[in-house]
Formats: structure tokens, C-alpha cells, sequence
């Protein structure tokens, strides 16, 4: 998510360099990396290869979800490990109360990520930027 946001932070100015966002959001290079190219692979991200090459955003940033970013980053959001794509593997997911906890939880949460665009955490950004206090995305 840092990448990305750095990504649209800073494209204003050309295309944004791996190393310029390692090192503002203080990552390991070959971390950040990783993760372009995976944001790459997701078309969230596009890359100009060259002296003044780097990533800009795809597509506009009302147009980019936290679920996307975090699903292209193949970030895990569930909180158990018998949720999601596991699920199969535990033997009590169809008889255990505490898995439909869980289950509703990440759905809700990915409802969450999924109302939440990357255009709006910009906005959030720039309000804490100016001392202000941002109000909830709910």
C-alpha cells in the first residue's frame, strides 16, 4: 500500500523510481521491487523502462481499491487459519462456530478494503499532511 501510495503521491512530477519509493517509505529495495512488479502484473501500475523510466498509476486513483492493491500484493487478510482459501484444509469448517466468526469477519473486511479507493487514502494523506484530523471512511 506504501508503494502505491508513494506511486500517486509523486507521479505528478514523471514516472516514480523503485529506488526513490524504497526510499522515502524507508523499504528494503528488492522488497519494493517484488511488490511492483506485482502491482505490474495487476495493471495497478505501469512502468517506463529507461534513465527517467518508473511506475505511475495504471488508471485513475478513484478507480483503485485497497483490496485490489492488497490482493495484487497477495497480502493475507484472513484473520484464522481456517478461512479464505484454506478453509478446505480444517476439518471442523462446516460445524464450527468459531469459523463462521471468522468468516464473516474477513468478508466484512474485505467489503471494507473494497469501499476504501486509493483517491480517498490520498485525501486522508494530504488532511494528516496539514495537522488536520482525518474523519473515518464509514
Amino acid at each position: 500500500m506504501l508503494a502505491v501510495l508513494d506511486i500517486a503521491l509523486h507521479e505528478d512530477a514523471g514516472p516514480v523510481s523503485r529506488k526513490d519509493i524504497a526510499a522515502r517509505q524507508q523499504l528494503p529495495s528488492d522488497y519494493v521491487e517484488q511488490i511492483l512488479v506485482r502491482l505490474r502484473r495487476a495493471d495497478i501500475v505501469t512502468s517506463t523502462r529507461g534513465p527517467h523510466g518508473g511506475y505511475r498509476l495504471s488508471r485513475a486513483s478513484s478507480a483503485i481499491s485497497a483490496l485490489e492493491v492488497l490482493d495484487a500484493a497477495e497480502e493475507q487478510l484472513e484473520p484464522a487459519t481456517c478461512v479464505g482459501d484454506k478453509a478446505g484444509s480444517c476439518s471442523r469448517s462446516g460445524s464450527c462456530a468459531s469459523h463462521l466468526l471468522w468468516d464473516e469477519l474477513t468478508n466484512r473486511v474485505s467489503e471494507y478494503l473494497r469501499s476504501v479507493t486509493l483517491a480517498m487514502l490520498l485525501e486522508r494523506h494530504r488532511l494528516l499532511e496539514r495537522g488536520d484530523r482525518p474523519v473515518s471512511f464509514a
